[in-house]
């Protein structure tokens, strides 16, 4: 299952690296060379095309019950990915999934370590995942990293061949990396995960023990909790999700909060009758609606976006506006102190775009996703691990200039 990555003849794509806070760095490097001595990337020969780089990033990590722990570097290929096919093998539908559980007493889910690692890149497009570690040395991907475009797909249709068949097909369902093994009685369902086991082990690909779950009764499969015979009810982890998202204000809005809930559409009676209403407003991409009747506080949203990160207030300052312009030889001292430690907090444990031009690229798609205000786009920003001098009056001065933001009666600091 070589991934080939065909770009035109002409293609290149340079990223410089993100800023990477010096506390992260280790982590970058203790990644790096990890990566180095499984054989998953090597150093870039001199006599290759160079005008391929793309900047790592830190996404958070979770473990076993979900919580983010720690963070793991990964490629950011978007400049890549721009330039690939598309691979459209069909993935499984989760309602197939779950009649192939409506007999099933007990379950296994097991979790694959670097997964799509063990699928090698064709050599001579290698080069294009280059990137430079902190230490300044380039190295490029011999197995695939995350997030190139024909992963999922090709890993879907591995899994599909190696499952499909006699007799895994009666106790095996994948959906990409997510593997279940179910099973009528406790004695089959020790010989079915052994079989599994063996038939992973023969192509290479490895098992993380502690993500894996073993002869439960009930497992978290998908966003759904699944119990005996199939039953299925909403993961309530998911649906806090659902309660955080943002209250949508235009058409384009109203498409993406109904893909999210469609998800969960057949544990919430009359669905249809529901979501009638927003379901005629969505194919108005550049409609813009008035809420006319919203329960509880009119900026109860925008409330409590401001909750996801400290506030001026909580930082003992008066406003945002006062943040941007207070000068620190007239704060009180343990004002001065806050202000400090917050920043630095800041500096140690995020990262930041290389050039303006990425900022501004930043700044206006966590400004797309809804006209929140200034604090909601800055914590959008610190959500994904970005922060530079000045993100906040930059932030202030974008809202001030949009309407929406204006009419909404959000805080920006006037």
């Amino acid at each position: 299952a070589v991934v080939y990555l065909d770009t035109p003849p002409d293609a290149a794509g340079f990223r410089a690296q993100y800023k990477i806070a010096d506390t992260l760095k280790p982590v970058v490097h203790e990644a790096v060379q990890k990566w180095e001595a499984q054989g998953i990337i090597t150093r870039v020969p001199s006599n290759v095309d160079n005008r391929w780089n793309s900047p790592l990033t830190l996404a958070p990590k979770k473990d076993s019950s979900g919580k983010y722990t720690a963070k793991r570097p990964c490629l950011d290929p978007r400049h890549i990915n721009k330039y690939l096919k598309e691979d459209r093998f069909p993935l499984p539908k989760i309602g197939d999934i779950f009649l192939k559980l409506k007999d099933a007493v007990v379950y296994t889910t097991l979790d694959l370590t670097n997964a799509f690692h063990r699928f090698p890149i064709h050599p001579p497009d290698q080069h294009k995942t280059a990137f430079t570690s902190v230490d300044g040395l380039q190295y490029m991907f011999r197995g695939c990293p995350f997030g190139l475009k024909p992963i999922s797909s090709k890993f879907q249709r591995v899994m599909t061949t190696l499952f499909s068949r006699d007799p895994f097909h009666s106790f095996v369902a994948t959906f990409v990396d997510d593997i279940v093994i179910y099973s009528k009685t406790y004695n089959s369902h020790a010989a079915h995960v052994k079989m599994v086991i063996d038939e992973l082990t023969q192509v290479n690909l490895t098992l993380n023990p502690q993500k894996c779950h073993f002869a439960q009764k009930t497992i978290y499969l998908l966003g759904f909790c699944v119990k005996a015979n199939g039953e299925s009810t909403l993961d309530m982890r998911k649906v806090t999700n659902v309660q955080e998202w943002p209250q949508p204000v235009t058409g384009k809005q109203i498409q993406q909060f109904l893909g999210l809930v469609n998800y969960f559409r057949l544990y919430i009676p009359y669905f249809a009758d529901l979501t009638a209403p927003l379901d005629a407003l969505r194919s108005h991409d550049d409609y813009q609606f008035e809420v006319v009747h919203l329960p509880g506080f009119k900026n109860i949203l925008p409330d409590q976006l401001s909750r996801l990160f400290p506030t001026a207030k909580d930082l003992g300052e008066q406003s945002v506006s006062d943040q941007v312009t207070l000068d620190d030889s007239t704060a009180p001292q343990h004002i001065k102190m806050m202000r400090a430690t917050h920043k630095a907090y800041l500096e140690d444990n995020h990262m930041e775009p290389p050039t303006d031009k990425e900022k501004k690229e930043v700044l206006v798609k966590a400004h797309l996703f809804g006209h929140f205000g200034a604090d909601a786009i800055v914590k959008a920003i610190h959500n994904n691990g970005m922060h530079w001098t000045n993100l906040r009056k930059e932030a202030l001065e974008l809202v001030q200039n949009c309407v929406p933001c204006q009419s909404y009666l959000v805080t920006t600091g006037q």
